[in-house]
């Protein structure tokens, strides 16, 4: 076989088909291939050596046309990837320009307003003006407000619940003091409708506990047990944990009804708090097992974390009247819609509910400021 058969034999097997239905050489087709199926054939060898420089001239010419036609080709790909480029900015440029573009309905149609839903009566806005802005400098301050062995100071819960202001874990946890107070007392009343939730607060010495990280459950096995708290969780409907990290409040509910551990969070991201909260659903689920471990209503273990839908709030140091106004309304689905417009009735509500409740052992105090 002469080379110039050769060359056609294996061109012949790189061939490939373009748009216009024109041959086109493979540019992997180089003269080393050529060289390669030529080498194997030692009669081939010695009959093409007679005229090697024939052979070198047209080798170096298909290397040549080869080389060619590989530019030509990546040329090609070249220009269609730019065109395909050039349509694809055209698309998202169109796209930007149409979404940027205000709509008439739009400019038409003014901002709605957030309604209030929370109302306050004039008493309970003169107090909260009057407590708030008299401030004493003097620490610490008197006590004004104290159920049992839970207490708060007036410069405290003032700052507190003054806008603009960090809610402190003392006030926090004094409102807890009172929600199962008055729920104690309601059912030893027998005032409780079958239909109303019974509900339970944590405190702030079990809340602490239950964000730890390396706890020790057997130290502390009876922190949830009925003649720790004086009453039993496991015939409870809900039992909720005010937390705090980076000034933020939100909840962790042990729902029983739902057998679930529903989250009750303002803020809009989660990633910073999942670490607090697997934290304290890890030590809950093992602290309710050694309290209660016959308990035949539910299976703790089973419970898994539910993020509650409720409102959101604008500034971080608003967390902690969300979390309390949440705590009141939660009904183990959803919560009160209230929104930031309500946040300034629901801190004076809330001020005039805590030191005018009837149990509160400085009561007279509240009193001499009210008049």
């Amino acid at each position: 076989m002469s080379l110039n058969e050769h060359v056609q034999h294996v061109c012949s097997k790189n061939k490939y088909t373009t748009s216009s239905g024109n041959y086109l050489i493979d540019p992997s087709a180089s003269f080393d291939l050529i060289t390669a199926e030529t080498c194997m054939s030692p009669v081939q060898q010695l009959e093409e050596a007679k005229d090697s420089s024939m052979d070198t001239i047209l080798a170096q010419q298909h290397e040549d046309c080869a080389i060619q036609v590989e530019a030509n080709f990546q040329l090609q790909l070249v220009n269609n990837l730019a065109s395909r480029f050039v349509k694809c900015t055209e698309m998202i440029n169109a796209q930007q320009c149409f979404n940027n573009s205000p709509s008439t309905s739009s400019q038409k149609q003014p901002p709605v307003a957030q309604t209030p839903i929370i109302i306050t009566s004039q008493d309970e806005q003169y107090f909260y003006y009057t407590f708030t802005s008299q401030i004493p400098n003097n620490l610490p301050s008197q006590h004004i407000f104290q159920v049992d062995d839970v207490w708060i100071d007036k410069r405290t819960l003032a700052l507190s619940m003054r806008s603009g202001c960090w809610f402190n874990h003392f006030a926090m946890f004094a409102f807890c003091k009172m929600l199962n107070h008055q729920q104690k007392e309601r059912l030893k009343c027998m005032q409780q409708n079958r239909e109303e939730l019974t509900c339970f607060y944590m405190n702030k010495k079990i809340t602490d506990m239950l964000m730890t990280t390396s706890l020790f459950h057997n130290d502390v096995r009876g922190y949830l047990t009925e003649s720790y708290l004086g009453i039993k969780l496991d015939v409870v409907d809900h039992v909720f944990v005010p937390c705090v990290h980076n000034h933020q409040w939100f909840g962790v509910v042990a729902n029983f009804n739902e057998k679930r551990f529903d989250i009750l969070n303002s803020d809009y991201g989660i990633g910073d708090y999942q670490h607090i909260i697997n934290k304290v659903i890890y030590n809950f689920k093992c602290l309710f097992l050694l309290a209660y471990p016959h308990c035949i209503h539910f299976n703790i273990r089973d419970f898994k974390p539910c993020y509650v839908v409720v409102p959101k709030q604008i500034f971080r140091y608003d967390s902690g009247i969300f979390l309390l106004r949440f705590m009141q309304s939660y009904d183990g689905t959803t919560v009160q819609k209230n929104s930031n417009v309500d946040l300034l009735p629901l801190r004076q509500k809330f001020l005039f509910q805590l030191l005018s409740y009837k149990h509160n052992k400085f009561i007279d105090r509240f009193i001499e400021l009210l008049f």
